[in-house]
C-alpha cells in the first residue's frame, strides 16, 4: 500500500508555495495525500482527529507553518498526543529549534534580551557594527544594521519584545546560503544575495543564485543537519553566512521552487526523487 500523508495548512498564513507544491510532488509519486486546515485538528477523549479521520491512520503528518497564532498552543498540545514518529517534526522542536536563539553556538557574537539597556551595554562593551533582528521569525522584517548606541536606543525606544543584537558579518554582501534538508538528505543549496547589503530574504527583493559551498560552510551545514536529525526534525532550512549560522527554519521553509528556478530541469526532477526517497527512509525508521 502506498504511504499516506496529511498536510496541515492555513492559506492566510502562507508565505511560499509549499502548501501547493509539496502535496503535488507526493501525489505524483503515488502517495495518498490529504490536506487539512490547521484548525481541523481535534480530539475525542484521548484520540486525535484530523477532521473525521484519526491521526494515527496517516503514515506522515506534515504541518506547514504554525497556523493561526492565537490557537497555536492549543494545537501544539494535541500534536504532542500524536505518535511523534508520524510527524514531520517532533512537536517540542517547534518551541525551541525554529529561529535564532537555539543556535547561537554556531552564530556570530550575539545578545538576546527584552531589556533594551542590556542590548545597549553589550554593544558598548564590544564595539563595532551590529545587526538588530526580532528573536522570532520575521521573514526579514525589522532586520536592520546598527552602527551606534544612539541608533540602537532610538530603534528600540518604541518597540518592546525580545531582540537579537548580533555582530554584523560583512560577507552578507556576497549573500546568504539557504540549504534545504529532508530527514538525512541535503536537497540543495542556493545563494540569496541582498540588494541592500543586508536583507537576503527573497520576500524583500533578495536575488537567488547558484551557490558554491566552501568546506567550512559545508562542515557547518553538516553539523547543524546532524543536530536536527537527532532532535527529530525531518524538514528544515539552514541559513548560513561566512561560516556562521544565521537561522534555522523548521515551520515552513521555502526554497524548493527557488532551487528549481536556479538550477536546470534535471536537477529539479532529481531533487523531487531524493525528497521522496528521504521521506521513505524516515518512515522506515519507525520500525
Amino acid at each position: 500500500m502506498n504511504p499516506t500523508v496529511a498536510f496541515l495548512i492555513s492559506p492566510q498564513t502562507n508565505h511560499n508555495d509549499n502548501p501547493a507544491r509539496l502535496p503535488e510532488i507526493l501525489d505524483a509519486a503515488g502517495w495518498q495525500v490529504s490536506v487539512f486546515d490547521h484548525e481541523q485538528i481535534s480530539m475525542v477523549n484521548t484520540d486525535v482527529y484530523l477532521d473525521a479521520q484519526q491521526a494515527d491512520q496517516f503514515d506522515l503528518i506534515w504541518p506547514l507553518g504554525f497556523g493561526p497564532r492565537p490557537s497555536f498552543a492549543d494545537r501544539l498540545q494535541m500534536w504532542h498526543l500524536i505518535d511523534a514518529t508520524r510527524l514531520m517534526n517532533r512537536p517540542d522542536a517547534y518551541s525551541w529549534a525554529h529561529g535564532k536563539a537555539a543556535w547561537l553556538s554556531f552564530a556570530p557574537p550575539s545578545r538576546v534580551s527584552s531589556q533594551h539597556s542590556q542590548l545597549v551595554e553589550f554593544m558598548l562593551a564590544h564595539g563595532g557594527e551590529w545587526v538588530l533582528k526580532p528573536a522570532a521569525g520575521s521573514f526579514g522584517a525589522k532586520v536592520q544594521r546598527i552602527s551606534s548606541a544612539a541608533e540602537l536606543r532610538a530603534t528600540l525606544r518604541h518597540d518592546p519584545g525580545y531582540w537579537v543584537l548580533q555582530r554584523f558579518i560583512p560577507e552578507i554582501r556576497q549573500g546568504e546560503v539557504r540549504t534545504l534538508i529532508c530527514h538525512d538528505e541535503i536537497l540543495g543549496s542556493y545563494l540569496r544575495v541582498p540588494t541592500d547589503q543586508l536583507h537576503a530574504n527573497l520576500a524583500l527583493q533578495g536575488q537567488a543564485r547558484a551557490a558554491v559551498i566552501n568546506q567550512p560552510t559545508q562542515t557547518l551545514i553538516e553539523s547543524v543537519h546532524q543536530q536536527l536529525i537527532e532532535a527529530g526534525v525531518g524538514y528544515a532550512a539552514i541559513d548560513t553566512v561566512g561560516g556562521y549560522l544565521m537561522e534555522v527554519n523548521i515551520a515552513n521553509p521555502g526554497g524548493l521552487s527557488t532551487l528549481a528556478q536556479v538550477y536546470d530541469e534535471p536537477f529539479d526532477s532529481n531533487m523531487h526523487a531524493r525528497l521522496i526517497q528521504a521521506l521513505a527512509r524516515k518512515l522506515e525508521t519507525r520500525g
